[in-house]
């Protein structure tokens, strides 16, 4: 589940270098769309988006997707911070760790991804049995936010209601609009951030501030 195409990958060899190279791979430096983007023709921006007056010339899927970049970024900055033995220690949660959360997360973008791209996925659930450690998924999750990015980048407004149907991995028929999905895979990691944020604290370790208005304010 962690390889990619069309999209560079870049080396973390460790975890302090996941936000250079989000923002190499989001921020304007590299801007070549990925190469499974099937069926959107666009010309993604011109320049950096550093400042909340571009932003303003973004549509909403566009800041939302960054947004998320930005904020992934600060959590496996921080994340890096905890110990091997914090990051796998179980707990009474559903997704058992704190890195299994995260994985968690990464292969349900997969999942989204290719229901984006019409294709099937490998996954029967949504707690994945392998779970690789945390420079490997940084690494994965660098290059599913360029993913993503560059998708909406490419995705004109026209095709944002279009349906895309589904199959759930717990079975059953599902149907959303390009757009209902888009915000869905925002909307999930912010709710598992906020997850892993709180049992950061019992490892007193400070969670990052990742809210839309500081985002908006220092990005």
């Amino acid at each position: 589940m962690l390889s990619g195409r069309g999209l560079t990958r870049r080396t973390v060899g460790t975890q302090a270098g996941f936000g250079e190279a989000c923002i190499d791979s989001i921020c304007g430096r590299s801007r070549r769309l990925p190469d499974d983007i099937q069926g959107v023709s666009a010309v993604p921006p011109a320049g950096p988006l550093s400042t909340t007056l571009e932003q303003c010339y973004l549509n909403h899927l566009q800041m939302l997707t960054r947004y998320k970049t930005w904020a992934d970024t600060l959590l496996y900055d921080a994340v890096a911070k905890l110990t091997p033995d914090e990051l796998t220690m179980p707990r009474p949660i559903v997704f058992g760790s704190i890195l299994r959360t995260l994985h968690h997360t990464y292969a349900m973008e997969c999942v989204w991804k290719a229901h984006l791209l019409g294709r099937s996925h490998e996954l029967e659930t949504r707690n994945p049995q392998d779970c690789p450690p945390l420079v490997e998924l940084a690494s994965a999750q660098v290059e599913m936010n360029a993913w993503y990015a560059g998708y909406v980048d490419a995705l004109p407004a026209a095709q944002h209601g279009e349906e895309v149907r589904f199959t759930f991995i717990g079975g059953g028929d599902g149907a959303m609009t390009r757009e209902a999905i888009l915000l869905h895979v925002v909307n999930h990691a912010t709710y598992h951030r906020g997850h892993i944020g709180d049992m950061m604290y019992d490892c007193s370790v400070t969670p990052p501030t990742t809210d839309l208005p500081v985002y908006l304010t220092q990005a």
